[in-house]
């Protein structure tokens, strides 16, 4: 929730007209069930970060790989709360402009 709040909160002091009114919209209701229902477990990480990790240093050293991957994770969770839909990512997708952009920010590490 913390990204969720952040996001649409951008200063610090502005959070303090966050009240118990605006959670219980439906708005926010919404956003507290996504992540309620999605949670990324340790599991859910390690699985994606091995996986990761195994594809990318074949273009990567092992330190590189790791970085790129850490990065990946964190991009996919704020994408996909729920680590179910993540699996549903296709190489179609890793090749739109959205998903390249992700890409090689995270390359950067």
């Amino acid at each position: 929730m913390q990204d969720k709040v952040e996001a649409r909160y951008p200063k610090a002091e502005d959070v303090d007209s966050l009240t118990e009114e605006t959670m219980n919209s439906p708005e926010w209701q919404k956003e507290i069930k996504n992540c309620l229902n999605g949670f990324w477990g340790t599991k859910d990480r390690d699985t994606f970060l091995s996986e990761c990790i195994v594809a990318a240093m074949e273009g990567l050293d092992e330190e590189k790989a790791k970085n790129y991957c850490e990065c990946m994770l964190f991009k996919v969770e704020l994408k996909y709360p729920n680590p179910e839909d993540a699996g549903t990512i296709s190489e179609e997708d890793m090749k739109s402009p959205e998903w390249q952009k992700i890409i090689q920010g995270c390359l950067k590490f």
